[in-house]
């Protein structure tokens, strides 16, 4: 039986929570452009309304015309961005599955590397930390 180079699974273990960590900060971006997008959707709604209505009061043909034309723009900005939404939440998910999943793998194979590989009290400590800056699960976050 061929044994694993001392310390590989140590190496391991950290190029997983490297790239977990990546993903974390991927998510966590992904998360605040959502909000972004999610405020702009309502900015759109409620101008798009406001200018509507105000036109509508004016009365008129040129002002119903324009006041049409006005909710047409709103809402076709508001779909704009709503597809915008739902193609970065998809990448955000799918992030947050595999980021949840390296770190529950790194959580479960912490004490057998550590004890294997006589890990200082230090490095353990800080790798724990480390892995609990992760959700535990896709929909703790």
């Amino acid at each position: 039986m061929i044994e694993p180079d001392r310390g590989a699974l140590g190496v391991e273990l950290e190029h997983a929570l490297v790239h977990a960590e990546t993903l974390l900060a991927a998510v966590d971006q992904a998360t605040w452009r959502l909000n972004v997008l999610r405020a702009w959707q309502l900015v759109f709604l409620l101008a798009g309304a406001a200018v509507t209505g105000g036109l509508v009061d004016a009365g008129g043909l040129a002002a119903a015309v324009a006041a049409v034309s006005v909710a047409a723009a709103s809402g076709g900005g508001v779909g704009v961005l709503f597809l915008a939404t739902t193609r970065m939440r998809g990448t955000r998910d799918r992030d947050a599955m595999v980021m949840v999943s390296l770190s529950r793998t790194a959580r479960d194979l912490l004490p057998v590397v550590a004890q294997d590989e006589q890990w200082s009290e230090l490095r353990l400590a800080t790798t724990r930390a480390r892995i609990a800056r992760f959700p535990i699960s896709e929909r703790s976050r």
